[in-house]
């Protein structure tokens, strides 16, 4: 789903720049990157430290997109 989703908004969007040319990949190595982490890392110790995880990378990845978007445009 992840590729599908990655095929669908690159063929639907081109770079206006450097920044949305070099960002979006950026962004996709740190979403990527990630979840790899995921994989190989163990629960966190407390659920402080999840709700704080969650709520710094949930608007580090809502703000990466939306920066990014305002260096891409849609491909009619």
């Amino acid at each position: 789903m992840f590729v599908a989703g990655i095929w669908i908004y690159v063929t639907t969007t081109r770079a206006r720049d450097v920044v949305g040319r070099y960002g979006l990949w950026a962004l996709l190595a740190l979403l990527a990157l990630s979840y790899v982490a995921s994989l190989f890392s163990g629960p966190p110790p407390t659920l402080a430290a999840l709700e704080n995880g969650g709520i710094v990378f949930g608007w580090l990845f809502v703000g990466g997109r939306g920066g990014l978007n305002k260096h891409r445009e849609s491909v009619t």
